[in-house]
């Protein structure tokens, strides 16, 4: 069956074809030899908590704030934000020590030139990722929680490893196939390591982000309320919910199974 997008209007049809689509991911047994591993949370970060985000976009956000320096050996940069909506990473990168360039591409405005001021000079597309052509190279090029938004991601994929510096990387968070029980009908699909492999050639490290205790804290604070009631709970036990958020993130290290994030990361060494 081909994929749906789930961010349409679906009918029942629709998304019992969409549910099928991707259940799917979880039933593929095949061995793929990638390097992989779980993240661990290691401190407590007030400043994501400020803004009660999901514990997907926390964990997203925490990577590529505490995380990425670790991975890039040089803190002057020209970046390549696709789907950058207000460009909330060019503020993460800041806040890691980064400087340099940053360009943002997305079909949407929701651009804030004011994230990330003080260490970037600025530039925002308003243009599909797959009609912008660029005379330039970049050393990191980045998405968060955008691919799955995307049909033809493979094609993306491909033209940004074109874009990228011999040392360059690219860094790509998208929803793992047990998001699919959080969000339900969103985007094009979920990802699975498979879909990795498949998808982007060569990949160069595959890390997990999450665990059982942050699934649950989702699914029964955001999700099953927002399907029963239409409300979010978060607004209602705001510091409740920080404190669950934050304590879930780091017990997750004991159970990591249910991650909800997936990063794969790749060179720009194999073009």
């Amino acid at each position: 069956m081909q994929e749906i997008n789930g961010d349409n209007k679906l009918s029942a049809l629709e998304k019992l074809k969409y549910f099928l689509i991707n259940i799917q991911k979880f039933f593929y047994f095949k061995k793929i030899k990638l390097y992989n591993t779980n993240y661990k949370v290691k401190k407590k970060d007030n400043n994501l908590l400020i803004n009660l985000p999901s514990p997907s976009r926390y964990l997203q956000n925490y990577y590529i704030k505490h995380e990425i320096n670790k991975k890039i050996s040089r803190n002057k940069i020209h970046v390549l934000d696709v789907g950058c909506g207000t460009s909330e990473v060019a503020e993460l990168l800041e806040y890691a020590d980064f400087e340099g360039e940053y360009t943002g591409i997305d079909i949407r405005n929701y651009y804030d030139p004011k994230l990330g001021i003080n260490s970037f000079s600025k530039k925002f597309i308003n243009n599909d990722i797959l009609k912008q052509h660029f005379d330039e190279k970049f050393d990191l090029i980045i998405s968060n929680s955008v691919m799955e938004h995307i049909k033809e991601d493979i094609i993306v994929f491909q033209k940004l490893q074109t874009l990228l510096n011999k040392n360059g990387l690219q860094i790509h968070l998208v929803p793992s196939r047990f998001s699919l029980f959080l969000y339900l009908f969103h985007g094009w699909r979920q990802y699975s390591i498979f879909d990795v492999n498949s998808k982007l050639d060569n990949v160069n490290e595959v890390i997990y982000l999450g665990g059982a205790f942050s699934f649950f804290l989702h699914l029964f604070l955001l999700t099953i309320p927002q399907i029963l009631f239409k409300k979010d709970l978060r607004k209602f036990i705001p510091n409740l919910y920080s404190f669950l958020l934050h304590k879930s993130v780091n017990l997750d290290k004991f159970l990591p199974f249910f991650y909800t994030t997936i990063i794969f990361i790749k060179n720009g060494k194999n073009k």
